[in-house]
């Protein structure tokens, strides 16, 4: 009998620990001050896939674990999942949790899809102190402007600003979820006239015969370069592609300038960086 009793146990452990996952957090939503019906789990494991195949992580919390769910329906109130159309995965799922890639530092992206119209607050809460050590960053941003809103390993709230941000992260918004283990993102360099170097994140350097300008994304902006006492020295307005645009070297004086983005479509300002010319 004890002996068909320790076999059990085996047995649920070994069942239990199939599907365990090595990282996750469980991220909640409310929508005006009123908990949402689930979490959204997010994390990685060498035994996951990239894909939602029907691995039931979590299947005790959410019915039928990590599986695709229908996308979020039109004239739908609240939808708070796991997403992947601003990444190219175009999947919806409660869970996502993917593959551990080999090595000893990578990073990994996720999306969450919120939609929450005609409310007038939502806000997100994770317990931070869950996030190990080895995880040196998990930023988030929208899937516009891909600049980190907020770092999640920092804090345990995000307050969704839907009612003023064009929806950014709410809607047609995407929250974009960039983890770094073991590992920082490329951190902004100097500006100088002999840099050479791209940002990780929008931003505008100069170099000897032309300004770079560089954006996570096609969109048309608007530059505009101002002196340190605030004047506007000049202004444009171009078809930006994703990745390095070189615009025309300006006869500028020496001295600081600074160079704001703007894009018009969403009427939000992209970047802003300042610029040394010796």
């Amino acid at each position: 009998m004890k002996k068909t009793i320790n076999v059990l146990i085996f047995l649920m452990l070994a069942v239990s620990g199939l599907y365990a996952q090595e990282f996750s957090l469980h991220v909640r939503c409310y929508i005006s001050d009123t908990l949402y019906s689930h979490p959204v789990i997010f994390g990685y494991d060498t035994a996951a896939t990239d894909g939602y195949d029907g691995t039931k992580w979590f299947g005790n919390e959410i019915p039928g674990g990590e599986q695709e769910w229908p996308s979020p329906g039109l004239g739908q109130d609240v939808d708070f999942q796991m997403g992947g159309q601003a990444l190219n995965r175009v999947y919806y799922s409660p869970i996502d949790i993917r593959h551990k890639p080999s090595g000893n530092r990578f990073s990994l992206q996720y999306e969450i899809d919120l939609l929450c119209a005609g409310s007038k607050s939502a806000r997100l809460e994770w317990d931070k102190s869950l996030i190990p050590p080895i995880i040196h960053h998990i930023y988030l941003s929208s899937s516009y402007i891909q600049q980190p809103r907020l770092d999640m390993v920092k804090t345990s709230e995000f307050i969704v600003p839907i009612t003023d941000t064009s929806g950014l992260y709410d809607g047609a918004g995407k929250m974009i979820l960039t983890l770094y283990y073991n590992e920082d993102s490329l951190a902004a360099v100097g500006t100088d006239e002999q840099s050479t170097q791209t940002m990780i994140y929008p931003s505008v350097l100069s170099t000897n015969d032309h300004l770079n300008l560089w954006l996570g994304s096609d969109a048309l902006v608007t530059i505009q370069m101002f002196d340190m006492i605030g004047r506007q020295i000049s202004v444009n307005s171009i078809n930006a592609i994703q990745g390095i645009n070189q615009l025309p070297r300006m006869s500028l004086t020496p001295g600081m300038y600074e160079t704001v983005v703007r894009d018009n479509l969403l009427g939000v300002v992209r970047c802003s960086q300042k610029i040394i010319v010796r």
